[in-house]
């Protein structure tokens, strides 16, 4: 049992009878406590922590013992002597605080060393004493122990500590246990655990052998820790009630009000009569805290941490009014005060950090907020009492702050990084690394890095990562209150992650994906030189080594050179298996100087990012957005690895078609004018085909002339008429579909690179079928002729044939409107 770590809900009275159940066997073993004569025990008492008339007593009773002379061996009197010199140790102990009241102002480093050498002092009297914590002077020591952890924000240190006290103290019960009680129910306050330390402060109440009126000034403490609970839990009703006691007790027991006081009332009084909207009250209320800030300075100058905390009451009163001057004129003096006495590492500090950032935010200082918030989150990261729901809000105001800032700022604001990573090695120490909220939380910073990726090359790397675990997390909390909003969040987060990449996929990192993520990939290998009519000869890639689909009908592949002069092919292909079931097709027609770099490389990037999707749990519902956001990687890929190998992509570039299917569900996402038809064996009818992006397609029109540029159409002596994009008033780009990858000077004019996504479900008793095609076929064909002449086929001669038979009619097409030439064609065939 980890006594002071959880605190039952059952009365004091219950929970002394617990530990004393518990932690009897071991009050059995020990030995007893050996007996003690007057002068040795006199000599350990710490008569400064005793009252004058506990001297006198002791004095007394010495006197009448020494007077007895030789007669005093026997004498009663000095069984009481001893009894109450012993008696009077035990509460010296008790009333210990020497250690608690230093002021630990001196800064970080030397408050810490202050820290250790009381933790010292401690080891050097458990040695010096004996017994343990059975002992009365360690068990003291241990409790004014805490008080110095506690005031230096150790609360790890001061749990475990009351928590080895916990069993010692029940034994002796009394006024042990009120001071262990308020020590625990102080702990649990500071790690934001206020239901648990208010129902603490009840029973300590309930427990406590004096009333009111016999023990004024620990009912004024008792009453102020519960009207600060009862605040902190936003009961401010019943919190102005017990600061009403606390006044009424601390009037007894010093005549009148001090500084402290006056500080408690203004604050609940100023949040009352904001709430109601008593504005004379709040001003009121406000005046109170400036009395309490200038009594304070003037009878506990020293005090400079209590200062601080005045200084922030009163910035807070001026700070909801919008009376931003004399706001931060307070916050400021908090943040000096508190950097100054007790460092940056303190909860203090990172408090006063975020609330002058909340201030330069409310004042439209986005860019100046970020290095206080910066210094709060340092803090929060790697305190002992880490709050997931506050870092969440934390984390919250500063990505919107980033989101408000010019990149140019942000790229010269204080990294996050090593506040992020001690605070996930904090919460995973602690065991919170497997909760919802810590998904949240992750989803959260992987939106922090993202802002930070323009100066740091690796947060965008930090920022999957981040991703990745928020969606792992939340998918193992399906079904609970809250989750399926943020685990659709955060898989669309991790498919824009995904696609967003350092720079371009490298050779490597294709193999290892092709090895690792697929069952088997298939792509058109680039070659020079290629013949009129010589097919691309296919590049094979996976862990089964394999040179054939898998599959029982596999689809097929036929890809041709056209003659077209002494260009290249330009268009490309790809097959990729993947281990769920789902295959992704891919088909890209090239067209510019480099146009067959560009068509190879989509065809091998796009099964790239998908593969990195389904490796990271990509479910079909996120299958959309995933193929969108690759779309996005690819052209991004594109831009950066044409620059690095100085190949053009300026002026060059491919429409891309994919088909990802499995089952009765067929995915397309289509950018460009290359097709993709479904249709039905068994009846010879067209299911579905994508469209093609033209100029003179209304839709893709209207975007041209918004950003600037216009279509042309030129119409040729047989009617023919082709359309083209061109910038208003000049002879460029001069390309005839709307939609490329690639092609980056044409970006400006409406050109794009998104794809139109699709799904498509067909019953598979009527044997469908998919052809993926570039316009190579298209041309001189249309959608529904290929479906027919293609069901006729397939059932007598099989797709191979079939595939050939269709390119041979391209071709026979394009002869009959052209002449000699015809483009290069690709078509893919999948039976489903």
């Amino acid at each position: 049992m980890a006594f002071g770590l959880v605190v039952p809900r059952w009365g004091l009275r219950q929970t002394v009878g617990r530990i004393r159940r518990v932690y009897a066997p071991l009050r059995r073993k020990s030995s007893a406590q050996p007996s003690l004569t007057a002068s040795s025990v006199q000599s350990d008492i710490n008569w400064t922590a005793l009252s004058e008339a506990d001297a006198e007593l002791f004095e007394s009773l010495q006197s009448a013992v020494s007077a007895l002379g030789d007669e005093a061996v026997d004498h009663p009197i000095v069984e009481v002597r001893d009894k109450l010199a012993v008696a009077f140790r035990d509460k010296a102990a008790l009333l210990k605080r020497n250690w608690t009241d230093e002021m630990f102002q001196e800064g970080e480093d030397l408050n810490e060393e202050k820290v250790v050498e009381i933790e010292a002092a401690m080891a050097t009297d458990l040695g010096n004493f004996g017994g343990g914590l059975q002992n009365g002077q360690n068990l003291g020591n241990a409790l004014d122990l805490v008080g110095v952890y506690m005031k230096n924000y150790k609360l790890d240190k001061a749990d475990a500590v009351l928590a080895k006290c916990g069993p010692f103290v029940s034994s002796r019960g009394g006024v042990w246990m009120v001071k262990w009680l308020n020590h625990v129910s102080t702990v649990r306050m500071k790690q934001s655990r206020h239901l648990e330390a208010l129902e603490m402060l009840y029973d300590l109440e309930m427990y406590s052998p004096y009333n009111a009126q016999e023990a004024p000034e620990f009912f004024t403490t008792l009453y102020r820790n519960q009207a600060w609970a009862l605040k902190a839990l936003g009961r401010v009703e019943e919190a102005a009630l017990y600061f009403s006691r606390m006044a009424s007790t601390s009037k007894v027991s010093k005549g009148d009000l001090d500084w402290f006081d006056k500080w408690d009332i203004g604050k609940v009084a100023a949040a009352r009569a904001w709430r109601d909207g008593d504005m004379k009250g709040f001003y009121l209320a406000r005046t109170l805290v400036e009395e309490a800030l200038r009594l304070q300075a003037l009878q506990e100058p020293d005090d400079l941490v209590m200062r601080a905390k005045v200084h922030d009451s009163l910035a807070e009163c001026f700070f909801i009014v919008e009376e931003y001057v004399q706001a931060g004129e307070h916050y400021s003096a908090a943040y000096d005060l508190l950097r100054q006495t007790v460092g940056k590492q303190s909860p203090l500090y990172g408090k006063q950090a975020r609330h002058l950032a909340n201030l330069r935010i409310a004042q439209g200082q986005h860019v100046e907020a970020l290095p206080f918030l910066n210094e709060a989150l340092e803090v929060e990261s790697s305190k002992d009492a880490v709050n997931v729901p506050e870092l969440l809000e934390l984390v919250d105001v500063i990505v919107n702050a980033q989101q408000r800032s010019a990149p140019d700022a942000i790229v010269s604001s204080p990294s996050n990084h090593s506040a992020i990573r001690r605070l996930q090695q904090n919460i995973k120490a602690r065991g919170l690394d497997g909760s919802k909220e810590f998904a949240v939380l992750c989803h959260k910073m992987s939106l922090l890095y993202l802002h930070e990726g323009q100066s740091d090359p690796d947060a965008l790397r930090r920022a999957r990562r981040l991703a990745k675990a928020a969606v792992r997390i939340l998918r193992s909390h399906r079904g609970e209150k809250d989750v399926a909003d943020w685990l659709r969040m955060s898989e669309i987060h991790l498919i824009v992650m995904r696609s967003m990449s350092d720079g371009f996929v490298t050779d490597e990192e294709l193999k290892q994906c092709w090895m690792h993520h697929t069952l088997c990939m298939v792509h058109g290998k680039p070659g020079d030189g290629q013949m009129a009519g010589e097919e691309r000869e296919k590049a094979w890639h996976g862990p089964a080594g394999t040179r054939r689909c898998p599959g029982l009908t596999p689809p097929v592949i036929l890809c041709a050179k056209g003659n077209a002069g002494v260009l290249q092919n330009q268009d490309n292909f790809s097959l990729c298996f993947f281990a769920g079931g789902w295959t992704l097709a891919c088909c890209s027609d090239g067209h510019g100087f480099h146009g067959q770099f560009v068509a190879t490389r989509v065809v091998t990037t796009l099964p790239h990012f998908i593969a990195q999707n389904f490796a990271d749990g990509l479910e079909e519902s996120g299958i959309p957005t995933a193929l969108a956001t690759a779309f996005q990687s690819v052209q991004k890929d594109l831009e950066a690895h044409s620059a690095r190998f100085g190949w053009d992509c300026e002026a060059s570039g491919a429409s891309l078609l994919a088909a990802l299917y499995k089952g009765n569900k067929v995915y397309t996402a289509n950018c460009g004018d290359s097709r993709c038809v479904v249709g039905m064996e068994q009846t010879g009818t067209l299911v579905f085909a994508t469209e093609d992006h033209k100029p003179d397609v209304p839709a893709e029109q209207e975007r041209i002339h918004t950003c600037g540029a216009e279509v042309r159409t030129e119409i040729f002596g047989d009617g023919w008429m082709v359309h083209r994009i061109f910038a208003r008033g000049q002879d460029y780009p001069g390309l005839c579909k709307s939609r490329t990858l690639g092609d980056t000077l044409a970006k400006d004019y409406g050109i794009i690179a998104e794809p139109d996504i699709a799904l498509t479900e067909v019953r598979t008793a009527k044997k469908p079928f998919i052809i993926l095609a570039s316009d190579g076929i298209w041309e001189f064909l249309d959608s529904e002729f290929v479906i027919r002449a293609v069901s006729k086929i397939l059932p007598m001669e099989g797709p191979t044939r079939a595939l050939h038979k269709l390119h041979r009619e391209a071709k026979k097409r394009w002869r009959q409107e052209e002449g000699h030439s015809y483009d290069d064609m690709t078509a893919i065939l999948v039976r489903l």
